[in-house]
């Protein structure tokens, strides 16, 4: 379950949440910005909570929206 994987891993997995509220926050005033943290969070939420995990697949949703 997302907890359980949440739990077991560090605090770097938190940070990565933060940058990409941030980055969803500057979608649409500073994109390259955005896009920059999104990408950093999404290595890190994809290596520490995995790809099928909803913080991962938020961000990645995120992302694919800055590149249409």
């Amino acid at each position: 379950s997302d907890l359980l994987m949440e739990r077991s891993q560090g605090p770097e997995w938190r940070l990565a949440i933060a940058r990409e509220r941030l980055g969803e926050a500057l979608v649409s005033e500073r994109p390259a910005e955005a896009t920059t943290l999104l990408r950093e969070a999404e290595q890190v939420l994809s290596q520490q909570l995995g790809d099928r995990h909803s913080e991962t697949l938020r961000t990645r949703k995120t992302l694919a929206r800055l590149t249409v």
